[in-house]
């Protein structure tokens, strides 16, 4: 399993999504730190996972930013 995804899951605190803004500001910073941390150790061509994918391709192409990843 991925480790980002066990952390999600220990995140969460009820059976339904956290939608309220507290919630989302929760998610943004997971997300954020999650990027920052695979953006420092990032290798170009060596994609480890969907946020590695995404940083390549952001590199590829102007149309990708980090707010489309998050």
């Amino acid at each position: 399993m991925f480790p980002m995804a066990m952390e999600l899951r220990n995140m969460r605190t009820f059976p339904l999504p956290d939608t309220s803004k507290e919630g989302q500001k929760k998610l943004i910073g997971f997300l954020q730190k999650a990027i920052k941390e695979h953006r420092a150790t990032f290798q170009l061509g060596t994609p480890r996972g969907f946020i590695d994918f995404y940083l390549e391709e952001k590199i590829n192409s102007e149309n990708h930013t980090e707010d489309g990843i998050i």
